[in-house]
């Protein structure tokens, strides 16, 4: 039982590893980020302000998500300095603040504002473009009337390295490689195993063997 917690614990590890580069990571969503004053508050401002930002034109040529997943956000960056806008894939929140994260390139939960405990509270489960009806994260910074990108965010965005589809292609593979290895082991240690079981038995019979021979009555003619 402890080799295949270890077993575990060591697929945990290396599936984080990989992980770095994961299906969500959305590099055309970096060149819509521009820093704002506010986020819209309503559904009607949230309309007029995506007509402006025109994600749709972008939808059909990003490889991110379908193009009817591309959708308008405005929502807090990572670090609670800047209220952003950007053009991402919608994704479900589980209880907590929209956040953009510029080195994830996406829009996730920001785990440190759990907004199920704010008045009034978010849903358990509520769709990232509905950001909007959560005016609670926004108070995090909207009150500082920052519109300006600051340094770290403007060196962060531009040193981050993009990610292309060849790059992608070279981090399966090696993920693909992984799991052949892993196979592989699991296979040997089987193998092993299943040696070892039978050896154990064929000794035990062995045992038996011998203890009936000696208990064997002696028959003479």
């Amino acid at each position: 039982m402890e080799f295949w917690n270890v077993l575990y614990l060591y697929i945990a590890v290396h599936s984080i590893r990989i992980g770095v580069i994961d299906s969500r990571f959305c590099n055309e969503s970096r060149n819509t980020l521009n820093v704002v004053q506010s986020c819209p508050t309503s559904e009607a401002e949230v309309n007029e302000r995506a007509k402006e930002k025109n994600c749709e034109s972008l939808a059909k040529s990003q490889n991110c998500s379908t193009p009817s997943k591309f959708k308008y956000h405005c929502v807090i960056d990572a670090k609670e300095i800047h209220l952003v806008e950007v053009c991402a894939p919608v994704y479900f929140m589980l209880g907590y603040c929209a956040e953009y994260n510029v080195e994830g390139a996406r829009i996730q939960d920001h785990y440190k504002r759990k907004c199920t405990e704010y008045s009034p509270p978010c849903p358990n489960r509520y769709i990232s473009t509905d950001a909007y009806q959560v005016t609670g994260c926004y108070e995090l910074v909207q009150g500082r009337g920052n519109s300006t990108p600051s340094t770290s965010l403007s060196a962060e965005i531009t040193t981050l390295p993009t990610i292309d589809t060849a790059s992608k292609n070279d981090v399966f593979m090696h993920y693909n490689l992984w799991i052949v290895s892993v196979a592989v082991l699991v296979v040997i240690i089987l193998i092993i195993s299943a040696l070892y079981y039978f050896q154990r038995r064929k000794g035990k019979l062995l045992i038996v063997f011998n203890i009936c021979s000696k208990h064997k009555p002696n028959l003479r003619l």
